[in-house]
């Protein structure tokens, strides 16, 4: 099965007091990741804006095991697990701070790809998958 994931650049914010301003930075995502502040610095959380006008997603084309499908609402796998995700898989990647253009910074990021799945095991493992495509930076009109 062959599915796209988008990573995305999106801003995130960090305070050290009540006080004092806020830092503001762009990271790498990937669209829709629900733990995605999870994977962020510590003390930052993302505040849901991304760049306009200017392209900063890219799909990525991925081959997965013929036990994980595409359905309505996210990508998921045959198998459940028991650690409260059921049968959803998770794609992500780490949060790098950009700090020069967005196409290096998501480049970065897509060699770091995790694609998390529950298996035959009964257990949520980094499954096998093949890049088959990246393509070009793009803005939201794509999407």
């Amino acid at each position: 099965m062959t599915t796209e994931i988008i990573i995305t650049i999106a801003l995130a914010s960090h305070r050290t007091g009540n006080y004092t301003p806020a830092e503001n930075a762009y990271f790498t995502a990937v669209q829709n990741d629900t733990y995605r502040n999870f994977r962020l610095p510590e003390g930052w959380s993302y505040e849901g804006h991304e760049p306009k006008g200017i392209p900063h997603h890219k799909a990525v084309t991925v081959s997965l095991p013929d036990f994980i499908h595409a359905v309505p609402g996210g990508i998921r796998s045959d198998y459940k697990a028991k650690d409260g995700n059921i049968d959803l898989v998770l794609a992500f990647v780490p949060a790098i701070r950009v700090t020069g253009d967005y196409d290096q910074a998501i480049d970065e990021a897509l060699q770091a790809l995790t694609i998390t799945a529950p298996t035959s095991s009964g257990k949520r493992e980094e499954i096998p998958f093949e890049i088959v495509s990246v393509s070009q930076l793009f803005d939201a009109k794509r999407l």
